[in-house]
């Protein structure tokens, strides 16, 4: 979430470099620790109090700057809290032997950094690692990065569509967000002004910079056009044949490969325009013979909440923004040589952070430092295993002896087995992990992975028995329980719904009005999922309801381009209005 240590060596390839912490490969015995819960974040700290405290202030500030250009009723919401973790320790012997590895031209690193942040996740968790070295002059102010942005984007459910997403990233090279630098040396105080070039964005504002329209030199011929078809016809505009997606086509697109090379390097420049111009407190020229106002940031933030769970945008275009998408588009064509102005800067006020709760510190217990850290140290076994394969048992017998650790002699607790048995998942070791699974799904943890994994493991084992499903066992049912447990868990998991779905086509029972609601709410959190889709079509249709199904492919086949899965919803759409007919 800050800015991320030194690059590599000049004579290094930057894709090849693997980062760990220091966190990972020093011994924390004897180490205290403070824990904190602000939000849905839990704070894991060994950092003193006054910096932990210096540290939450700034996250804290800095979700709020975020809010501004993305709100909150628009982000991920996760059941298994988030972790921040802030730590101050130094690279030793053992983190300088890690960073001498070398695996062909791969450099492992364990960086310190300045400020230093190593990001990991998965499905349903994730943790942000900050590492604090001694505070200097360079020390750059804190701020959002780009990766955590586009994951807080691609993990939100229901699913974000695609403008959007590729919009906020794009926009994002144009906005600063930051707030001050955290002293960590002894006499400095707090709030330390860092001199360069920084200083000109102030603290704690959202400021957003002239736009950028695919490149500079992009910007410049645009701009160069833009003069010459306003001297020669008179008016302040582009010419007809500037190349603009229609809004509708901007819309439906659910991935850059549905688009022509030329329309996908246009897509994420106007979707950023579009979200910077509902920003901009400042009104844009009307021109072209356009009457529609400019949309506010509420009006934007409405159509994409309702575009989330709405395929269908045209339907609710005009009723959230007050004018026709042809009128908006020609408003924002006009819009776009003026947001690339030098003078376009502005800047957005979050709320005062004057007004942020102040952390509740206290010392963490034995058990909570287990489960938290290792959970942080399953996700980065996850990293290690893609990154650097050979590294890979090290990193898991870490993660092992973290969840273990408090508890010698008596079975872990439900939550470290729900960690451990993900690890074991993991790392493939499927006859291991059920049994952690089974236990920690007994014990009604919160934890979506945990029962679908453990329903893919379940449902394995009948689909190699070969049951019957007209007359299904007992099995069938346990596992369909799994399944809604975890559906009813935020976040939901595609998987999760498809799993469920196929398993209610193999048989014939009619659905129980809590199979009713899944039933719905699968296609209205991934309305851009062919499988959960099409699935729940001809579940609608078995159980005698081909209003809803034929409803529900009318809204979803915009969604789907000409290709295999657009055909197959077509062809299911003509066969339940074949059987209305007759």
């Amino acid at each position: 979430m800050a800015y991320a240590a030194e690059p590599p060596a000049a004579d290094v390839d930057p894709g090849k470099v693997v980062e760990l912490s220091a966190f990972h490969v020093e011994s924390d015995a004897d180490t205290p620790w403070l824990i904190a819960r602000i939000g849905s974040t839990e704070v894991l700290s060994r950092c003193s109090p006054d910096q932990t405290a210096t540290l939450i202030n700034r996250y804290q500030r800095l979700n709020a700057m975020l809010a501004a250009i993305y709100p909150p009723t628009l982000q991920p919401e996760h059941d298994v809290p988030a972790t921040l973790f802030i730590d101050d320790r130094h690279s030793n012997p053992a983190t300088d032997a890690l960073r001498r590895q070398q695996s062909g031209t791969t450099l492992v690193r364990a960086l310190p950094g300045r400020l230093s942040n190593f990001h990991r996740w998965d499905q349903d968790s994730q943790a942000i690692h900050f590492v604090l070295s001694e505070f200097d002059d360079e020390l750059r102010p804190l701020t959002i990065t780009p990766a955590y942005l586009r994951y807080l984007l691609e993990t939100r459910t229901p699913t974000l569509p695609r403008w959007f997403i590729e919009g906020l990233v794009t926009l994002h090279d144009t906005v600063v967000l930051p707030v001050p630098p955290v002293a960590e040396r002894e006499g400095i105080s707090d709030v330390v002004t860092v001199r360069q070039s920084w200083s000109k964005f102030p603290y704690d504002k959202v400021t957003v910079q002239p736009f950028t329209w695919q490149g500079h030199e992009e910007t410049r011929q645009m701009l160069a056009l833009f003069k010459r078809t306003s001297r020669s016809t008179g008016r302040f505009q582009l010419p007809d044949s500037f190349p603009f997606l229609p809004l509708a086509k901007l819309f439906r697109t659910n991935a850059l490969s549905d688009l022509t090379s030329a329309e996908a390097a246009i897509f994420p420049y106007q979707s950023a325009l579009l979200i910077r111009w509902a920003l901009d407190p400042n009104q844009s020229p009307v021109q072209s013979g356009a009457t529609a106002t400019k949309p506010t940031a509420a009006a934007l933030w409405q159509f994409v909440a309702d575009h989330a769970t709405d395929p269908d945008a045209t339907r609710q275009f005009s009723t959230v923004f007050g004018a026709s998408m042809t009128q908006i588009e020609t408003r924002l064509k006009d819009y776009l040589p003026f947001a690339c102005l030098d003078s376009a800067t502005f800047a957005l006020q979050p709320p005062d952070s004057a007004d942020l709760a102040a952390p509740t510190l206290r010392s963490a217990t034995a058990q909570e430092v287990s489960l938290i850290k290792g959970r942080f140290e399953r996700l980065e076994t996850i990293y290690i295993r893609t990154a650097l394969p050979e590294l890979t048992a090290d990193f898991a017998a870490r993660a092992r002896g973290t969840l273990q650790r408090p508890n010698q002699v008596d079975r872990p607790p439900p939550a470290q087995l729900a960690e451990l048995g993900l690890l074991e998942i993991d790392l493939g070791n499927l006859a291991a992990a059920r049994p952690l699974l089974v236990e920690a799904a007994q014990a009604h943890v919160v934890h979506p992975r945990v029962y679908l994994e453990l329903a893919r493991l379940d449902y394995e084992q009948l689909r190699k028995s070969k049951i019957d499903w007209t007359n299904p066992p007992p099995e069938v049912a346990r596992l369909e329980e799994i399944l809604r447990i975890g559906a009813e868990q935020r976040p939901a998991l595609p998987d999760t719904f498809q799993l469920l779905f196929d398993l209610w086509l193999q048989h014939n029972r009619p659905p129980t009005p809590r199979e009713i609601l899944l039933l719905q709410r699968g296609p209205q959190l991934f309305p851009r999922h062919f499988r959960i889709i099409y699935a729940a079509a001809l579940l609608q249709t078995t159980h005698g309801n081909p209003a809803q199904a034929r409803q529900l492919l009318t809204q979803s086949l915009p969604l789907f381009p000409a290709g295999p899965e657009h055909a197959r919803l077509v062809q299911l759409q003509q066969a339940l209005d074949s059987t209305a007919k007759n």
